[in-house]
């Protein structure tokens, strides 16, 4: 992810039906699945697997389930030789084997419905986002992260992939405590089952790209109108405005040596003003 931040690995699916087997509402085929740019993102070689496919139909004859089946130990080994990984790490799927401290991600679980409440967050993630435990477990969604610059779209699909109970992952523009900083927060989400019943999530950021902090943006734009406004006040020399509001609106401009007499800006100030002034007054 370090290397390839914004990488897809893309996948071609091929249903062998001449070889499908039909029965009432059910049908059975063998599949063959391989990556189509796997090894453009780092990977040793391109990744391949073949299983069967269980769908069944209603008297509509729509799809009401579908079923994968396929060798999970030996996906597993290929994906650690074809990564060149020593160890994979496992993705917790109930609340109680979701320990950390999961390397050095950060991590925040939270619960599976509205408002989809905080329940517990280690220290990388406190550190990532200035955000202590004490302050949002129990108490705030991940909401706290987003400002005017987190993207909807992604959003929309997290949301999508959590009504429907399954994993997702997202890129998303996210905020520190205080919008003191803005970072690009790679994440992927997990379902957490309690009982067999989908109560929790689990969020693993993979990736941060930091970007320049909001203080200090405005505070650089602030410096840039003081300087601007002083560098006028010296050009102009010294003048006087004043302006009354209502329909007797009126603008009166004293210059001295006719400084300022030449200003096309502030010719169209006046003549902004006392259009803006008749049309006040327009019925």
């Amino acid at each position: 992810r370090s290397r390839f931040p914004n990488g897809k690995v893309e996948f071609r699916y091929t249903l062998i039906a001449e070889e499908a087997i039909i029965s009432g509402s059910q049908m059975m085929a063998r599949w063959n699945m391989t990556t189509t740019n796997a090894v453009a993102l780092g990977a040793k070689r391109e990744l391949k697997k073949m299983g069967m496919l269980c769908a069944r139909f209603n008297s509509a004859h729509k799809i009401v389930a579908l079923e994968l089946m396929f060798d999970v130990m030996a996906f597993m080994l290929q994906l650690k030789q074809n990564s060149g990984a020593s160890a994979l790490a496992v993705v917790p799927n109930t609340v109680q084997t979701c320990v950390g401290p999961f390397g050095n991600s950060p991590m925040v679980m939270t619960l599976a419905d509205r408002p989809y409440t905080i329940v517990q967050v280690n220290s990388q993630w406190e550190e990532m986002t200035g955000w202590k435990a004490e302050d949002v477990v129990g108490k705030e969604s991940c909401k706290i992260l987003q400002g005017e610059k987190t993207e909807h779209s992604p959003i929309e699909d997290l949301m999508s992939s959590i009504r429907y109970q399954r994993p997702a992952f997202s890129v998303l523009t996210n905020y520190t405590r205080g919008r003191d900083k803005v970072f690009r927060n790679f994440i992927n989400l997990y379902p957490l089952s309690t009982d067999s019943k989908i109560t929790h999530y689990v969020g693993l950021t993979v990736h941060i790209e930091w970007m320049e902090g909001i203080k200090k943006e405005q505070k650089q734009v602030d410096n840039s109108s003081t300087l601007k406004g002083s560098g006028r006040t010296l050009a102009e020399g010294t003048e006087s405005a004043s302006c009354r509001s209502g329909s007797d609106s009126v603008v009166k401009i004293s210059a001295s040596s006719g400084c300022g007499s030449n200003d096309s800006s502030i010719s169209d100030d006046i003549v902004q003003r006392q259009q803006m002034d008749s049309d006040e007054i327009t019925p």
